[in-house]
């Protein structure tokens, strides 16, 4: 649904696309698919459809290339 944050806090709204409900399933999944390619991201939000993303300020562009390569692996 949308993706905001403040400098490296950054997190990934999940909604329906038709009704635009929460989509707490899919931030579990994504939260589980991650976890299992070597990336921990958190999870959180008013009905949990959230997940966080908080890397430390020491973050090389490599890991960050590595890290989005994880969450679009585990999206599709």
């Amino acid at each position: 649904a949308e993706v905001r944050g403040k400098g490296l806090m950054q997190a990934l709204e999940f909604a329906d696309r038709s009704t635009r409900r929460p989509n707490a399933p899919g931030s579990l999944s994504l939260l589980e698919e991650t976890r299992a390619r070597g990336l921990l991201i958190g999870r959180g939000g008013l009905y949990a459809n959230c997940n966080r993303l908080a890397p430390p300020l020491t973050i090389t562009r490599e890991e960050i290339a590595e890290g989005l390569e994880i969450i679009e692996a585990a999206l599709k």
